[in-house]
């Protein structure tokens, strides 16, 4: 719940959590900028609520505008050194940044004071698997599993048992990853690349054509369907 913070000016607050209000309506319609422009206002009004702030900062992470996302999340965090999310916020921010390691341990630090968010389990599992550390990133995915099976997870748990070469138990991960979100063009190509693994060539040039049929520019879907296609060609040569 969005609670005054010490120091803000009563007449302020209202405004502010009406400016949040029309701002997390806006993003739900997927009117990013709006949202944005809404919480800005509630930023400016009320310069001293760390939850404006943080939502300022996710939707400018949703923008791709990390480093503008990340000045936002550390403003959260120093109003409210507890406010979980601000930690996951310049986490995520950071892998996006491609710094994975500074990443892990702002993420470290929303584990611990909000273990029942699985999206922070997942972070710290994207994280780990960047790192190069599958198999601590499984234990990762296994515990936002077990708070809350998402795609997230699933998929994120695909990606590192491939990573390992168990192929045939990422693929029965991602096949979860695409029942929960058939649109993932991502959990299409990490089928495609393990059903090419476990020699199901037919099967995977299916997945990689379904993933680019979701999001044509995608680069490793395109590039492992053109893969699959030389080596059809070269075995009937």
């Amino acid at each position: 719940m969005i609670r005054a913070a010490p120091g803000v000016p009563p007449l302020s607050y209202p405004h502010a959590l009406a400016m949040c209000s029309e701002g997390n309506g806006l993003a739900a319609e997927g009117d990013m900028e709006g949202a944005l422009a809404c919480f800005e206002e509630a930023v400016r009004a009320s310069p001293n609520m760390a939850e404006a702030h943080c939502l300022r900062g996710r939707v400018l992470s949703v923008l791709g505008r990390h480093k503008e996302a990340i000045a936002s999340f550390k403003r959260t965090i120093q109003l409210d050194k507890r406010y979980a999310f601000g930690y996951t916020g310049i986490g995520n921010s950071l892998l996006h940044r491609g710094q994975p390691r500074r990443a892990l341990k702002y993420l470290n630090r929303a584990v611990r004071l909000d273990p029942d968010d699985p999206l922070v389990h997942s972070a710290k599992g994207d994280a780990l698997c960047r790192l190069d550390m599958a198999g601590d990133a499984i234990k990762c995915y296994d515990a936002s599993i077990e708070v809350e099976p998402t795609a997230a997870a699933y998929g994120g748990k695909g990606g590192a048992l491939r990573a390992l070469g168990e192929h045939a138990r990422a693929l029965k991960m991602y096949d979860r990853t695409v029942s929960l979100d058939p649109e993932s063009a991502d959990a299409h190509h990490g089928r495609a690349m393990c059903l090419a693994e476990l020699g199901r060539r037919p099967e995977a040039i299916a997945a990689c054509n379904r993933a680019l049929k979701l999001d044509g520019g995608h680069e490793g879907a395109r590039s492992t369907l053109d893969g699959l296609r030389e080596a059809a060609a070269g075995g009937r040569a």
